[in-house]
C-alpha cells in the first residue's frame, strides 16, 4: 500500500517544482545612473565567433534600466561615465521583484 503513494507524491512534487519556478520572474540586473552623463551598459559576451563587449543598455543620468537575461557571474561595464566602472553580478532573490536580481549603482 505504501508503494502506491510514491509514484503521486513524486510526481505531486514535481509539479510544485515546476509552478514555483514557473511563477519565479527571470534574472536580472537593474542599474541605478547617479551621475549626470548618459551611462552606455555592455555585456561580455561570446558572440558566435570571439568574446565582445555587446550594448545592452543605455541609462541617462539621474534615471535606472533593468537589464534582463543575467547569469551569475557575467561581467558588465558602463562607458560615458567617471572612471570607467565594471561590474560582476551576483544575483540575490528579492522578495520585493519577485526574482533574483543584482543592484549596480552608478555614481
Amino acid at each position: 500500500m505504501k508503494n502506491r503513494w510514491i509514484p503521486l507524491l513524486a510526481i505531486f512534487l514535481a509539479a510544485v517544482l515546476c509552478l514555483s519556478a514557473w511563477a519565479q520572474k527571470p534574472a536580472r540586473l537593474v542599474v541605478d545612473n547617479r551621475t549626470n552623463a548618459t551611462a552606455t551598459v555592455q555585456v561580455w559576451r561570446y558572440t558566435g565567433y570571439h568574446w565582445d563587449w555587446v550594448t545592452v543598455a543605455n541609462v541617462p543620468g539621474g534615471k535606472w534600466a533593468p537589464v534582463g537575461d543575467v547569469k551569475n557571474g557575467d561581467r558588465f561595464r558602463a562607458t560615458g561615465v567617471r572612471n570607467n566602472p565594471s561590474k560582476t553580478v551576483t544575483l540575490q532573490m528579492d522578495k520585493g521583484y519577485g526574482g533574483p536580481q543584482d543592484i549596480w549603482i552608478l555614481q
